[in-house]
């Protein structure tokens, strides 16, 4: 039917489980296009956004962004998916390479430079 339900958790550093549930959707099922309709149910209430699949290989990674306005203020967000803990090798590579040119591109524009990320632990994943 088109919908993708997901469920993310993660446990604090005080050991507390927390979830969140979302539910995606393609923008417009019609064009061949990765934009997706995001709705994020929080404990305060749900926020709607959408997001863009900038690049994948559908086996090892998906490079995607985000922008919305959130209380006045723009929330800029982009993330590197993989399937493993940590890329290596030729995926590493094609990833590497293809930030770069994205981010080049949107920091022209206004959006994040390389220097905004950092990278997230997957150390006890």
């Amino acid at each position: 039917n088109g919908i993708i339900l997901l469920e993310n958790s993660q446990i604090s550093i005080f050991g507390k489980k927390h979830t969140v549930n979302e539910t995606m959707t393609l923008a417009d099922p019609i064009k061949p296009e990765g934009r997706l309709n995001v709705s994020l149910e929080l404990p305060f209430g749900t926020i709607k956004a959408q997001v863009l699949v900038l690049a994948t290989d559908y086996d090892n990674y998906a490079i995607a962004y985000s922008c919305r306005i959130l209380f006045g203020y723009p929330m800029k967000h982009a993330w590197i998916l993989t399937r493993k803990q940590d890329l290596e090798g030729d995926d590493r590579t094609k990833v590497e390479a293809l930030v770069d040119a994205a981010l080049t591109d949107i920091s022209s524009k206004g959006g994040p430079k390389k220097s905004d990320f950092w990278k997230t632990s997957q150390k006890y994943c």
